[in-house]
C-alpha cells in the first residue's frame, strides 16, 4: 500500500484587492490538477499533489486572508500555527497593498 503523501500546508495573505483567489485558481488549473476546489469550512483552498525529489507531497493552500476582517481575529484560531510556510501578497501596481505586508505578518504570528 502506498504511503500517504506528506502535506505542507502554505497560508495565502495579504488584502483583498490583490486577488489571492486568482493565484489559487492558477495553482489548482496547471496541467497537472488533481484536485477541484474545496470550500467545506468557510476558508478557500485548494490542494494538488506535486513531485519533489521523487516524493510525493500534497500542497494546501489556503487562502487565509480573504478580507481584511482576518487582520482582527486571532489568527491561532484559524489554525495558523499548523501552516508549513506563509505566503504574503500584494499587488505590485499599488502601494498600499505593500505597505500592508506589515500587518498581515503580524497578525499571523
Amino acid at each position: 500500500m502506498a504511503r500517504p503523501p506528506r502535506v505542507i500546508k502554505v497560508l495565502v495573505v495579504g488584502n483583498s484587492t490583490v486577488d489571492k483567489g486568482l493565484l489559487l485558481s492558477k495553482f489548482e488549473n496547471s496541467e497537472r490538477r488533481d484536485y477541484s476546489f474545496v470550500s467545506t469550512i468557510g476558508i478557500p483552498f485548494r490542494v494538488r499533489d506535486v513531485n519533489v525529489d521523487g516524493q510525493t507531497v500534497r500542497l494546501q493552500l489556503w487562502d487565509a486572508g480573504w478580507t481584511e476582517a482576518w487582520a482582527a481575529v486571532d489568527a491561532s484560531s484559524h489554525d495558523a500555527r499548523a501552516a508549513s510556510a506563509l505566503l504574503l501578497v500584494y499587488d505590485v501596481t499599488r502601494e498600499d497593498t505593500y505597505e500592508s505586508v506589515r500587518m498581515w505578518w503580524v497578525s499571523v504570528q
